[in-house]
């Protein structure tokens, strides 16, 4: 048998030695022809080698970079208090159910438990608090603002700490001149506008029909709002009644949902739309910006024209709502085939619209098809409480018109408001200085008492 050991090898262990050194110098020569994607050597270790030069950063990363050290996700807390404020909240979360998400949360906040009870059946995506305490007993607050504002400032305030934590935007919607609404929205705007929150309220005020003490409450309500609030959007009943008539009254809650709904829509694409034009995040605030302690309503409106209409000579673009309104912003979604000269024609009716001194920022992304959408957003300096100074109002001081409508009657000496405190379009008459005394005011800390005025009001002269 042929024994393995008797086989006599072939090379000798230097001849081995040698080639194993030169295969190692060829193995090596064929990693280093490509330094940059081999920086490992084999059989030793050199620090220089790792020493690669600093390549240049593609630009779409380095764009993506300088973005992302920024805050891009801003956060928008939408909360509904009261009866009213929970009903808007879910209507809207049934006509536009993908606007809740991470950045954007609904809430709905009440003392009555078995309004929540019926709404938590719809399976909405809003959170739903009940502001339990002694005070109301989970029945609500019996259109009791004192109860109501007892009940959330000893019992909920936490809660509240916590829904504005991490909080961008602050929108307030609540239904004026009971309870719960008139207490909760002010206390929550109150609490937002000292956390340097931005503060919006949608606020629906009472009709006639409801008397008087309702009314004083949504008045009351109405100040305190005005007064810590960047911007507030009124809704008054009497007008919806009677420019909806032919419409149910199930229809007309309806259309106003659909107003603020719409509204809120518009702030959160004006956030997050990527693709507008000439608009970021920053006009948002600076068109909400409070200066000057000064008190503004805000008002939205979308406008739908077909690009093949010719003119828009006998179409009516805005209110007379508007009129007052000192700064807009113009969202245009405009179609591609849209005329130059119907553009040109859009721009002059909606700057006719207004005040001639009025501040517009003008925004657009361009859309396929035929229609064309304009969304308007408009701010103007309240009419309700005109403030030059300070909300803290003297009797005289109260209302400070420095428009040519009526400032040819209004003076130091001799002030008394006609008609009612809510009317947008507030006037003023001269009245005797023998006569000129307001009876019974009362004043906390030097500020007014807005029920006290509203008594006076309603006086015959």
């Amino acid at each position: 048998m042929f024994d393995q050991r008797d086989k006599k090898p072939e090379k000798s262990l230097e001849e081995m030695q040698e080639e194993l050194i030169k295969l190692q110098k060829e193995m090596q020569a064929v990693l280093m022809k490509d330094r940059a994607a081999n920086q490992i050597r084999l059989g030793y270790f050199d620090d220089q080698e790792f020493l690669v030069e600093p390549q240049a950063q593609p630009e779409e990363e380095r764009i993506e970079y300088f973005v992302s050290k920024y805050k891009k996700n801003y956060k928008i807390k939408v909360i509904g208090i009261g009866g009213a404020g929970n009903n808007i909240v879910e209507d809207i979360l049934r006509q536009y159910p993908d606007l809740v998400s991470e950045n954007l949360m609904f809430y709905q906040l009440n003392t009555d438990s078995k309004h929540l009870n019926l709404l938590a059946r719809n399976r909405s995506k809003a959170i739903r608090y009940l502001i339990d305490s002694p005070y109301t007993d989970g029945h609500g607050a019996g259109g009791d603002v004192q109860k109501a504002r007892l009940a959330i400032s000893q019992y909920f305030d936490k809660e509240v700490d916590e829904i504005l934590n991490e909080c961008d935007i602050c929108i307030v919607i609540a239904g004026l001149g009971k309870g719960t609404g008139s207490a909760g929205s002010t206390y929550i705007i109150n609490k937002a506008a000292t956390k340097k929150i931005i503060t919006l309220a949608y606020v629906v005020i009472p009709p006639n029909t409801e008397g008087s003490l309702s009314y004083e409450k949504a008045t009351d309500a109405l100040y305190d709002l005005l007064k810590d609030a960047n911007a507030i959007s009124q809704l008054r009943m009497d007008d919806i009644n009677k420019n909806l008539n032919y419409l149910s009254v199930v229809e007309r809650n309806q259309e106003i949902s659909n107003n603020i709904g719409l509204s809120i829509k518009t702030i959160v694409n004006l956030i997050n739309e990527q693709t507008i034009y000439n608009l970021d995040y920053a006009d948002l605030i600076t068109f909400f910006q409070k200066k000057d302690q000064l008190a503004y309503e805000f008002l939205v409106k979308e406008i739908k024209l077909s690009s093949s209409q010719e003119n828009l000579v006998a179409q009516k673009l805005l209110s007379d709502d508007w009129l007052d309104a000192n700064q807009l912003i113009v969202i245009y979604q405009l179609s591609k085939q849209l005329p130059g000269k119907l553009y040109d024609e859009l721009n002059a009716k909606i700057k006719a619209s207004v005040n001639r001194n009025a501040h517009i920022v003008f925004g657009s992304k361009y859309v396929d098809g035929d229609d064309n959408i304009i969304t308007i957003l408009g701010k103007k300096t309240s009419s309700l409480i005109h403030a030059n100074n300070t909300l803290a109002y003297d009797p005289y001081n109260l209302i400070s018109r420095p428009d040519q409508q009526i400032k040819n009657v209004i003076t130091d000496d001799y002030l008394w408001n006609q008609a009612k405190l809510l009317e947008q379009k507030l006037a003023a008459i001269n009245q005797d200085q023998t006569q000129n005394t307001f009876k019974n005011t009362n004043r906390a800390d030097g500020k007014i008492e807005t029920s006290s005025i509203l008594n006076l009001l309603d006086q015959d002269e």
